[in-house]
């Protein structure tokens, strides 16, 4: 249990370095699946509402996280 407090808190450090919230999920017991999901959304909508980030922007973003996991999305 020891190593998942270690990385638990490595990734709150990280997700502030890059000041971005952080949620800690479990896709097999669902804990927070739908928050992290609805959080994801709102933030999105929030930011294409306030013309922070674009739509290109965005499906930029979600091309290098996909080729990050080897996943191929066109």
């Amino acid at each position: 249990m020891r190593w998942r407090v270690h990385v638990c808190v490595f990734n709150v450090k990280l997700a502030a370095e890059y000041n971005v919230k952080f949620l800690e999920t479990s896709a097999k017991t669902s804990v927070n699946v739908e928050e992290a999901f609805f959080t994801l959304s709102r933030d999105i909508k929030t930011k294409i509402d306030r013309k922070t980030v674009s739509i290109a922007g965005l499906r930029e973003g979600v091309r290098v996280i996909c080729a990050a996991f080897g996943i191929y999305c066109t």
